[in-house]
């Protein structure tokens, strides 16, 4: 016989013994009976367990869905179109801090009839631009008065002044 062939034969004497030993189990005279009950019972019970996993599952992740579409939702239509500027202030400092690589304690955000100044240091260069974009894209921002800068460097409203002395 070919080495197939003899592969074929082998798996199907063992599954054919398999499927035997299982029908005698299940349809033992004596205990079979009972033992049909007890796996029909644990098949039902693991069922149910993973039908309420399921139903968890889906719930949080119903939840999730939602606060994503909520938060979207607030994110670009804001409750106060035209805010006051503590309020605008605490707004930029929400979305702006919200990233944790924007350093928090280095940054100091005013605010006046709209006009936002940036003050503070920054790691690096890249990241002067990129919080100005952020703050700029915050609803009710008028202008912006960037006066962010890297260590070792002076501010831009100084720099004039330092120059001269």
């Amino acid at each position: 016989m070919k080495t197939r062939q003899r592969h074929f034969l082998r798996r199907t004497i063992i599954l054919s013994a398999m499927a035997g030993v299982i029908l005698e189990y299940f349809w033992d005279p004596g205990e079979g009976r009972h033992r049909r009950a007890v796996t029909r019972d644990q098949i039902r019970a693991t069922l149910r367990r993973a039908g309420r996993r399921l139903g968890k599952q889906a719930r949080y992740l119903e939840g999730e869905a939602y606060g994503m579409v909520e938060e979207t939702v607030h994110l670009h239509r804001p409750d106060n179109v035209d805010p006051d500027d503590a309020t605008l202030r605490d707004r930029i400092e929400s979305q702006l801090f919200r990233d944790w690589a924007v350093p928090k304690g280095d940054i100091n955000v005013n605010v006046a009839a709209g006009i936002v100044e940036l003050r503070g240091q920054v790691d690096q260069p890249g990241e002067i631009d990129e919080i100005e974009q952020k703050v700029r894209h915050i609803t009710g921002v008028r202008a912006i008065h960037n006066y962010l800068h890297v260590p070792g460097t002076a501010a831009p409203n100084k720099a004039r002044v330092l120059a001269v002395s």
